[in-house]
């Protein structure tokens, strides 16, 4: 079973060549969970109201199919299991039936005031949907080469970034890492791999390292590249990426821009 809800793409949804945005691809995916959250309860306010709050550990999907302007999506999501303190979560994106992402999400559940991490045993989450983990063509699990990377550039985290926890939200982190991406203009997203490891505070910089692999070293069949991707925090690393690119056909328009 699953919990769905539909979606409209809009203009400001779409990077300039037309596809959908990153941050925007990963905010289809959790909107619809939050959804969930609210029809199912416990929902997120409410397990706040308790200091309990969802922190999301790793994300990783994979991009079937380009999304573009004024598409409707049906995002799917449920509950896909539980070990220890970390909550499983499924999502797939579909347009007129057609599977265009897919994607397993890891969760755990903090104390927001103490830090305490809660055992999924802890957290009563059975009125949700629940099925089977997705399969995915790409590794839910990855190891970075432990040499230092490129340095890239970096980031500060403004009160607009923040969430609830007043730390950056961590959707953001797609835009923001593929903004690192030589040559981003002329390629799209095949996948997106993240490892969540410190959470970045309103109000502090975050160190952006990063460098380009092949398709073979990110696992992602998809891909003509892949880049590697790790951030800081002071000195504790605070994500760690893999992500799968390749060539996308242009904007219509992009030759315009070219001679203006």
């Amino acid at each position: 079973m699953y919990f769905k809800e539909d979606y409209k793409i809009r203009c400001l949804d779409v990077d300039p060549n037309g596809n959908v945005r990153p941050t925007r691809l990963i905010r289809l995916f959790q909107e619809t969970a939050n959804l969930q959250m609210y029809a199912r309860k416990p929902s997120y306010y409410e397990l706040f109201g308790e200091r309990k709050s969802f922190i999301l550990t790793r994300m990783t999907a994979e991009i079937l199919g380009q999304i573009h302007e004024n598409d409707v999506i049906e995002s799917r999501t449920w509950r896909a299991g539980a070990k220890a303190a970390t909550f499983f979560r499924g999502h797939a994106l579909y347009r007129d039936g057609e599977m265009l992402a897919r994607a397993q999400s890891e969760w755990t559940v903090v104390d927001v005031v103490d830090g305490h991490i809660y055992k999924t045993s802890e957290i009563d989450l059975s009125n949700y949907e629940s099925g089977d983990a997705p399969e995915l063509s790409i590794p839910k699990r990855f190891r970075l080469p432990k040499e230092e990377l490129e340095e890239r550039g970096g980031k500060d985290v403004f009160y607009s970034d923040g969430d609830m926890n007043r730390h950056m939200n961590n959707t953001n982190y797609a835009d923001m890492i593929t903004d690192f991406i030589d040559g981003i203009e002329e390629k799209e997203l095949t996948s997106i791999n993240f490892r969540f490891r410190k959470e970045a505070a309103v109000g502090c910089r975050i160190r952006v390292t990063g460098a380009r692999t092949d398709a073979e070293t990110i696992g992602d069949p998809r891909a003509e590249e892949g880049w590697l991707f790790r951030t800081y925090v002071g000195d504790d690393v605070n994500l760690e990426a893999m992500i799968g690119v390749r060539k996308t056909e242009p904007s219509p328009f992009a030759n315009l821009y070219k001679q203006a």
